[in-house]
Order: C-alpha cells, then structure tokens, then sequence
C-alpha cells in the first residue's frame, strides 16, 4: 500500500518515488554546499545520482531547498568578489565596478557617459496613428 504525499505532473507520487525525490535532494544540497555551485546546470557536472531528465521529472528545481542553497552560494561568491575589488587599491577597473554595485541609481547616471532615460510621457490621449493607402503615381503625371 503507497502513501501519496506529492504530486508529480499532476499525478500522486508512490512512496518508494517520494523517497527517491528525498535522498535526491538531499545529495544534491550536498553536492551544492560542498562545490559552492551557484547554477543548477553546474549541478549535473558534479552528481551523478540521477540524470537532468530525473532531476527535472521529479521537479526538484522547484524545491525551495536547492533554489536557497544556489542563491546563498551565488550571494557569497558576489560578497567575496565585492570586496576583493573595493580592497584592491592597484586596479581601478576594479574599484569602478565596485563603486557601480555598491552607489545608487542617481550616481550610476552620472558615471555614465551613455546613460538614455527611455522613459516616454504621452499626453493623456497617447499617440494617433493614421494610416493612409498608398496610391501609385505615375512620374510623368503633373497635378
């Protein structure tokens, strides 16, 4: 007799499959926090558990366990350049690609010497567009 607790495209899960997803995800968060990965294409370079079709039919990309741990190792690798950059006094490519991440809108706009505002303001109306036929004329014709 299975226990149904989750739904695999639309359809209850067995409970042998539901412990499968479990031990899956487990390695996977794993897999993800011991190699810092940050994307989960990396994913499958490194665990060789379960195929990417495996991965995605049992819709473990949206579990909000392996979603989080990306998103933590992709917030650690953005601090941990962050501030190599803002230390490193001898690049100062480096020390503008800091300052863009770090000031605001406001400052960003000045730093910029291609800065467009691609903001419209219509009148109330908006815009009329008319179309008219096109009608032939003949070059030699005078009107």
């Amino acid at each position: 007799m299975f226990h149904y607790k989750y739904e695999l495209m639309g359809k209850a899960i067995p409970g042998n499959l539901e412990k499968k997803k479990i031990t899956y995800e487990r390695e996977i968060l794993d897999i993800i926090k011991s190699k810092g990965l940050s994307k989960i294409t990396q994913i499958f370079s490194f665990y060789s558990g379960c195929c990417e079709k495996t991965f995605y039919n049992h819709q473990l990309q949206d579990l909000q366990s392996i979603k989080k741990a990306l998103q933590d190792n992709r917030t650690k690798i953005c601090q941990s350049m962050l501030m190599r950059w803002v230390t490193d006094k001898s690049n100062p490519t480096l020390q503008m690609a800091a300052y863009k991440i770090l000031c605001d809108d406001d400052d960003r706009k000045k730093l910029s010497m291609q800065y467009l505002d691609n903001n419209i303001n219509l009148p109330n109306g908006g815009i009329n567009i008319i179309f008219e036929p096109y009608t032939a004329k003949d070059d030699n014709s005078t009107e």
